[in-house]
């Protein structure tokens, strides 16, 4: 079995987090760390800033009936301590 290792996205997912200053990876960075790594399976992830909304028929293509929305920043770390973390069902065409 061959693994693909991307050294070249990995040197800049941890290149990014050093420019911002920060001492540690957003989950969204580790997931995208371990795909790059070639890990056989990591979680299904969307990154959407602020006020932006996916389509119905991106939100249909996430598997399974419910999703997890997690809010992303640098000045929290431990999401469910903020109430940063909500499941929902996956429901298109729900505004």
């Amino acid at each position: 079995m061959k693994i693909n290792i991307d050294y070249d996205r990995i040197t800049q997912i941890f290149s990014i987090a050093e420019s911002d200053g920060r001492k540690s990876l957003f989950e969204y960075e580790t997931y995208d760390l371990l795909d790059k790594s070639g890990a056989e399976s990591t979680p299904c992830t969307c990154f959407l800033k602020k006020n932006n909304r996916l389509s119905n028929e991106e939100i249909a293509a996430f598997p399974g009936k419910k999703v997890v929305l997690k809010i992303v920043s640098s000045y929290i770390v431990h999401k469910s301590d903020v109430r940063g973390v909500c499941i929902v069902d996956k429901k298109p065409g729900r505004r």
